[in-house]
């Protein structure tokens, strides 16, 4: 093996210098690549090589020492306070119109020593002075626990401690610590986590920019053993799905006190979920309005205790018993994580598949078969849009299934108009669901429609999008994020990435909201279709409109759900082409241009895709730099 290895670096530095290559890679992917690179291969086959070859060759430790190093220089560039941050927060925080206290309810079990004194100089550390930090300790705590507690209390007198009897494994530490706060706004804070040193400043200013907020959270990334940063997790603004999903508010979440005294603080049988189901529990008092994120990294989190996700089931279940009748939870395939399944009403509604197509032929005869072979559950009917076929292949398909009664069809010719099409679908639509469905995708779940159902349904939803693969496998669509693409106006995220990528904290496989979702598979009510005016035919004939529709809805106060629990094959473009004329290129920058004016500055800030990633590539990775201004300097 050392001789293989020994003879491709040699190969590499003596006849292929000219071929790029990561920096994460073993010895012989250069070799690969230029291989790859000289033989000529269909596209499907090259992709699938490059994958294979990536997961062969490049060297996971390697890959997570990049990215760790990558993101301490990002740290260093735009996370880290300079001593002029410092005097320009002291001067922002003179300026707040209120001086909000804030208390830190931390409960300790046994942690090592010097892990709590770091936690607690942390908070000391803060540029915020209105604070009190709440510490309730077991009182079986071991002397050098105890002797950081009593050094703390007695070195600042807005440090507090009292021991609880019970053992600080149950909830009664935590609650005790909650009794204790007398702030206008109380975080929970775990025992070891570091705190930002502007962490309380954001808090108040966001307290005193938005005074309706009631629950406030931020992203978070973890300390190493050696208390070095790594794993950041830049968050979306609220999410109801994602966080049933998971219990994304994460380790910095604080309540206005009110909110927790409602709902009778921290409850018994959640261990290592109790903050948790508090959360869920204020969550459903309060309208999403009131609920507030931080885009900015204000806690480094230490490890969390094991064993929680049986506890954060039981959170979940609960919650759903009370506000989602009949809803159930099944495990998710991210570890910790969970798909919530939503019920049918008992009589499901009927679901339309609208499906525009021009000479579709083979193409329209694979969407048609995968419906009607993987389609199970609930009722449906297939319109074919028909733009105009004039190939005997096509017609003959039409009209077999006119005469069976598998599909109906209506004859619309004229120029290709995507929005006129669907708005002149949903019109004739029977169904009290209509499904927009391109004639280029394949269904592969036999789930697929009731779960799309099953989110159309629900009263607070708009639109619900599916999880859709290019014919290699690789990702299509898992959510549109705005901004993204050439054009600046949307893109999809992770497209391209392989089949299993399980995206930033899992989002791209677990039910989330979105901004919009592709036209090529969007599920909604009929009404609402119609309520928001349908597709824009006049501006948006073409691109954008389904981006235009999700945005509408949003506005209206409907939510936009993304499902990967519903799965088709796309093949993109196939009866339509690509806009690579300059007429249609033209027409593209047209209806760019529309979006522009009509959705300006909102194209640019996704409230569920974070200023700290980039727009300039579809991975999520980090943004160089972040699309914000530091809160002290505006």
């Amino acid at each position: 093996m050392q001789f293989v290895t020994a003879s491709l670096a040699w190969l590499e530095a003596r006849l292929l210098p000219w071929v790029s290559v990561p920096d994460d890679v073993r010895p012989g992917y250069r070799a690969a690549k230029a291989l790859k690179n000289a033989v000529p291969l269909p596209d499907d086959l090259r992709r699938r090589l490059t994958r294979l070859a990536r997961r062969i060759l490049v060297d996971p430790v390697r890959q997570e020492a990049i990215r760790r190093a990558k993101y301490a220089e990002w740290i260093g560039r735009f996370d880290t306070l300079t001593d002029a941050d410092r005097a320009a927060i002291a001067a922002a925080v003179q300026a707040l119109p209120g001086s909000p206290l804030i208390s830190i309810a931390m409960p300790v079990s046994d942690p090592p020593p010097a892990e709590l004194e770091r936690a607690i100089s942390a908070v000391r550390a803060q540029i915020y002075p209105h604070w009190e930090l709440c510490i309730a300790a077991d009182a079986a705590a071991d002397p050098p626990v105890r002797a950081v507690l009593a050094a703390a209390s007695a070195a600042d007198q807005r440090i507090r401690v009292a021991f609880d009897a019970q053992g600080g494994q149950t909830p009664a530490a935590p609650n005790i610590a909650l009794r204790m706060a007398r702030g206008d706004y109380v975080a929970l804070v775990d025992q070891g986590d570091e705190l930002a040193g502007h962490a309380l400043f954001c808090i108040a200013r966001e307290v005193a920019r938005h005074p309706e907020a009631r629950l406030i959270y931020s992203d978070e990334d973890r300390l190493d053993g050696e208390g070095r940063r790594f794993d950041p997790f830049f968050k979306p603004d609220f999410s109801l799905d994602l966080m049933l999903a998971r219990a994304y508010l994460g380790r910095l979440t604080v309540f206005a006190g009110g909110a927790i005294a409602a709902v009778g603080g921290l409850r018994d049988g959640f261990d290592g979920a109790a903050a948790y189901d508090l959360a869920l529990r204020v969550v459903e008092r309060l309208d999403p309005r009131q609920i507030r994120h931080i885009p900015r990294i204000l806690v480094h989190a230490r490890d969390p205790a094991p064993g929680a996700d049986g506890a954060e089931r039981r959170a979940v279940e609960d919650f759903l018993a009370r506000t989602h009748p009949g809803a159930r939870v099944e495990p998710a395939d991210v570890a910790g994580c969970r798909r919530i399944v939503h019920p049918l009403p008992d009589d499901p509604p009927l679901v339309s598949l609208l499906i525009p197509t021009r000479d579709g032929g083979r193409t329209l005869a694979r969407c048609v078969a995968s419906i009607v072979a993987r389609t199970d559950g609930v009722p449906y009917e297939i319109v074919i849009l028909d733009n105009g076929s004039a190939r005997p292949r096509t017609l003959r398909l039409l009209a077999e299934w006119e005469q069976s009664g598998r599909a109906r069809v209506l004859r619309l010719p004229g120029p290709f108009n995507f929005s006129a099409l669907n708005n002149e679908g949903v019109r004739a639509a029977r169904g009290e669901i209509v499904v927009l469905l391109n004639d280029d995708t394949e269904v592969i779940t036999p789930g697929w429609l009731r779960e799309l159902a099953s989110h159309a349904v629900r009263p607070e939803v708009g639109a619900v999008g599916a999880r859709l693969l290019y014919p290699n496998g690789d990702l299509q669509h898992v959510g549109v994020v705005l901004g993204l693409g050439a054009r600046s106006i949307a893109g999809h995220a992770y497209v391209g990435a392989p089949r299993d990528e399980a995206g930033t904290a899992g989002q791209a496989r677990l039910a989330r909201d979105v901004s919009a979702v592709t036209g090529a598979c969007l599920a909604l009510r009929k009404a609402l279709y119609l309520e928001a005016g349908g597709l824009d035919e006049k501006d948006l004939p073409v691109d954008f409109n389904d981006i235009d529709l999700c945005l509408r809805l949003r506005r209206a106060g409907r939510s936009v759900v993304y499902t990967p629990y519903a799965e088709l094959y796309h093949h993109e473009s196939r009866t339509r082409g690509r806009p690579t004329t300059a007429e249609k290129l033209a027409r593209l920058e047209r209806e760019a241009s529309v979006m522009r004016a009509r959705w300006g500055a909102l194209l640019q800030a996704d409230p569920f895709y974070n200023p700290n990633l980039t727009l300039e590539f579809a991975d999520a990775g980090l943004a160089w730099p972040p699309r914000l201004d530091p809160p002290w300097r505006g």
